[in-house]
């Protein structure tokens, strides 16, 4: 999913591409397959919506709000099944959850003071080189 990202935002383009493809069989297979990680490894699914989108012609910007939104939905229908089935480590969960808050709130402040059109491409490669990151990790030491 990273390497998709990274190739999106590597690829030499001029601005922000205005080019959006609807593809609803890549959304459902994509979004079942987010599913699939938020249900199996409580993992957030966010790194293949955000793939998705990026495959889909939005922006990293749009894709980030947009990835916002399905998380919300995927995220209380998986804790309500892992509060059905599971264990749930509710001080570390906490926690976290306090930290996320912070940053949620803080990070749309901070860009609204920043012009997007020049973020956009670091940002997606940031993000791109993050989930790549993360990906590897969970296979060196699964």
């Amino acid at each position: 999913m990273g390497g998709i990202v990274l190739r999106k935002n590597l690829r030499r383009h001029t601005g922000i591409s205005k080019t959006r493809h609807h593809r609803p069989i890549v959304a459902y297979l994509l979004g079942a397959l987010s599913g699939f990680m938020v249900g199996l490894g409580g993992l957030s699914g966010g790194a293949t919506t955000v793939a998705g989108l990026s495959m889909m012609g939005l922006t990293t910007f749009e894709a980030a709000g947009t990835t916002t939104y399905v998380l919300c939905a995927m995220a209380l229908v998986g804790f309500m099944s892992h509060l059905m089935t599971s264990t749930i480590a509710w001080t570390a969960g906490i926690t976290l959850m306090i930290g996320a808050i912070i940053g949620s709130i803080l990070t749309p402040l901070v860009l609204t003071k920043i012009d997007i059109c020049k973020l956009d491409r670091p940002l997606g490669i940031f993000l791109g080189l993050v989930i790549v990151y993360f990906g590897v990790k969970m296979l060196v030491t699964a």
